[in-house]
C-alpha cells in the first residue's frame, strides 16, 4: 500500500476546511436561532403576560388578541400578493442560471 492510500481522509485539507465551515455555520445558526426562541418568548410574554387569567374556553380571552391574530394574517396575505410570482420558480433550474453567471 502507497503512502497516499494509507493516508487518513481526516488529514486531507479540504475536508478539513469543510469540517470547519461547517462547525463554523453551525454556530452561526445556533446563534441565530437562541435568538429567534429569546425573541419569541419575549414578544409572546409581552403580548399575552398572564395566559391563566384567559381560561381555556372557546369564547374566553382578550378582544384585542384577535385583532393581533387577524392582522397577522393580513399581512402574510397581503405579502403573498405583493411577492407573487408569474410563474412556479423551479429551484434548480434558477441554482443552474446562478452557477452559470
Amino acid at each position: 500500500m502507497s503512502e497516499a492510500e494509507g493516508r487518513s481522509f481526516a488529514r486531507d485539507a479540504d475536508y478539513l476546511r469543510t469540517l470547519g465551515v461547517a462547525v463554523l455555520l453551525g454556530l452561526g445558526v445556533g446563534v441565530v436561532a437562541t435568538a429567534f426562541i429569546v425573541g419569541l418568548r419575549r414578544a409572546t410574554d409581552g403580548l399575552w403576560p398572564d395566559e391563566s387569567s384567559y381560561g381555556t374556553g372557546f369564547w374566553e380571552g382578550e378582544w384585542w388578541m384577535v385583532l393581533v391574530l387577524a392582522g397577522g394574517g393580513l399581512l402574510v396575505g397581503l405579502s403573498r400578493l405583493a411577492l407573487a410570482t408569474p410563474r412556479v420558480v423551479n429551484m434548480f433550474t434558477e441554482l443552474a442560471r446562478i452557477a452559470r453567471g
